[in-house]
């Protein structure tokens, strides 16, 4: 699962490094490529590095006295010679494919002893091990090992852009934490074994350190190769992952982890700034695909009502939050059946201790993402933005954090928590969270700071107003003046109900916000606003206050109804189609 030692722990009974080339396609492009059949003398590579040429150089390495040149210029400046030996052949591309960006060379001879890789049969874990040889451009060796790790699988839905040409589309990929660079596409990703799991295509520079390739599924596509009955390795941090929460999915300001810290009361620990101001949020689990694996496209995680329907929607309370800490407690609805707990560690990691972290990385399609790292240092960190209160016991992570992707857990090797990552701002690839010791000193305090209107019999009691006769009179009287009354949500939308009835629409409004302002989520503020705002011919706030509500609540069919209502009459005709459609599908669920 962690980087160090791997080339020392590698299995394999021989050396990859000869069964690796360098490729020039002069002027489109230099890469790597590698022997996938020595019978017929082929190389796999990228579709963007032979670029549109015909024909490339292929260099195989040289060794002298068992050790493997990799000097640039022991190749670039001795091209006749190496052509004399074998070690320069020009390779003809035979065929290629923009939707995998892959492409398949032949050559005349391969160097004697030439072996073809093998293609792992099994899909490789979250936190696996792996390494690559490539020859990045911007140094002068070549055939260079790089060690890394497996952040995540599946499909790289909008692919990237190549001179203008869209590469990669839909490709099954994997996701990769491992400092690569241009120059060292079409190199091979390989496992503990020295087996081929996927190849070195792209980056994803919005997010650190993610590297991505096609996995052995796309390159056995490419090559018309069988695909081997579907398994998968499986690791702690699948585990973690499948115990790991995405907090708020449908918001595009921040992506927010959360891990479930206690089935029985259903707690989820996350971040204080992820979950914002909110005193409920809705909480999505990991899909499952059929063969059981996490599906990680974050575009699954978009449609509520999907998740609803699925069962991996739920509803969370926070109970408590701590700004100082960057901590806050959610406690769910429900969890679903199987979903396992995450331990608290009985101590922090040494100085350099390993630890592995899942996210929802911005800037990167997909969730549930693995990291691994080190512990750097510890001490007192502000974690408050403000920093104006004292700063608690922290840890520094070396691990690929954003302070906009906050909440995650992070684990030591065994996989029990340490803390949950920060939203602390800090420079590249460094990870900030409260210590293991403040963290059981926020989950101690979290009991007594749950406040009334945080809890779950208010809500039920102020989200019915069945008894809404009954307020009538006291709406009305406070109207006449009656300030011994307290003015409370009931109170204030049922003046609001007799506004609309009037068609006092601005009264109404704000009665709501005055409801609002004491309880944020109200569903019936929030919807009579909407319905006074449409009186009004204010599309666009009416249909964001029922948006409101359907992103903590996406299977409230009434809502959609409300919804599907209001565009329909701001005139979006697709939309109010659409809302229909998410309708007749939360009905066709057995109650």
């Amino acid at each position: 699962m962690f980087l160090p030692s791997i080339l020392a722990s590698l299995v394999c009974s021989f050396s990859p490094f000869p069964s690796v080339v360098y490729l020039r396609a002069d002027p489109d492009g230099i890469g790597a490529g590698w022997v996938v059949d020595t019978d017929k003398k082929l190389i796999l590579t990228c579709r963007h590095v032979v670029g549109e040429q015909a024909t490339l150089e292929v260099f195989f390495p040289v060794f002298r006295d068992g050790r493997l040149l990799a000097d640039s210029a022991d190749y670039l400046g001795r091209r006749v010679k190496l052509r004399e030996s074998g070690t320069l052949v020009i390779g003809k591309v035979l065929r290629t494919s923009d939707e995998l960006d892959l492409a398949l060379i032949a050559v005349p001879s391969l160097p004697r002893g030439t072996r073809a890789l093998a293609i792992a049969d099994a899909r490789p874990s979250l936190g696996q091990t792996i390494w690559s040889i490539g020859h990045r451009g911007d140094i002068d060796t070549l055939w260079n090992a790089t060690a890394g790790v497996v952040r995540q699988r599946g499909r790289l839905a909008d692919g990237y852009f190549w001179q203008s040409k869209r590469l990669a589309a839909e490709m099954p990929c994997l996701v990769l934490q491992s400092p690569i660079e241009e120059g060292d596409s079409g190199g091979p990703v390989l496992n503990e074994r020295g087996e081929v799991v996927a190849m070195i295509s792209a980056l994803r520079r919005r997010a650190p350190l993610a590297a991505v390739g096609p996995d052995a599924s796309a390159i056995r596509t490419f090559l018309k190769r069988p695909e081997p009955p579907a398994k998968a390795e499986g690791s702690i941090a699948d585990g973690i992952a499948r115990s790991t929460v995405w907090i708020r999915p449908t918001a595009t300001d921040v992506r927010c982890a959360g891990v479930l810290v206690d089935r029985e009361r259903r707690y989820v620990l996350t971040s204080a700034v992820g979950v914002g101001p909110f005193d409920r949020v809705g909480v999505a689990f990991p899909m499952l695909g059929k063969t059981g694996e996490i599906v990680a496209e974050s575009a699954a995680y978009k449609d509520g009502v999907e998740l609803h329907l699925a069962k991996r929607w739920h509803v969370g309370t926070v109970l408590h939050r701590d700004f100082r800490r960057d901590l806050a407690l959610v406690k769910l609805d429900s969890i679903p059946d199987g979903v396992k707990a995450v331990s608290l560690a009985e101590h922090d990691p040494a100085i350099l201790g390993n630890v592995f972290a899942i996210t929802h990385p911005m800037g990167l399609e997909f969730a549930f993402v693995a990291s691994s790292g080190t512990l750097r240092q510890r001490g007192s960190i502000a974690l408050e933005r403000t920093e104006t209160s004292p700063k608690p016991a922290g840890n520094l992570f070396q691990l690929p954090a954003l302070s906009t992707s906050p909440g995650g857990p992070i684990c030591n090797g065994r996989g029990d928590l340490l803390g949950v990552q920060a939203a602390k701002d800090g420079p590249l690839h460094q990870c900030y969270a409260a210590s293991l010791a403040e963290v059981r000193a926020f989950l101690s305090e979290a009991p007594g700071a749950i406040l009334l209107k945080n809890s779950l019999a208010f809500w039920n009691e102020v989200n019915s107003l069945e008894k809404v006769a009954e307020w009538s009179w006291l709406s009305r009287g406070l109207t006449a003046g009656m300030p011994e009354r307290p003015i409370t949500a009931p109170v204030l939308l049922v003046q609001a109900i007799l506004r609309m009835a009037d068609s006092d629409w601005n009264g109404a409004i704000a009665n709501c916000d005055a409801a609002l302002l004491q309880h944020p989520q109200h569903r019936k503020a929030l919807m009579y606003r909407a319905t006074a705002r449409l009186g009004q011919k204010e599309f666009k706030s009416a249909i964001g206050d029922i948006q409101q509500w359907l992103d903590i609540h996406p299977g409230d069919i009434e809502a959609r109804g409300s919804l599907r209502v209001a565009y329909r009459v701001s005139g979006d005709k697709d939309k109010a189609a659409e809302e229909v459609k998410k309708i007749e599908r939360l009905k066709a669920v057995p109650k």
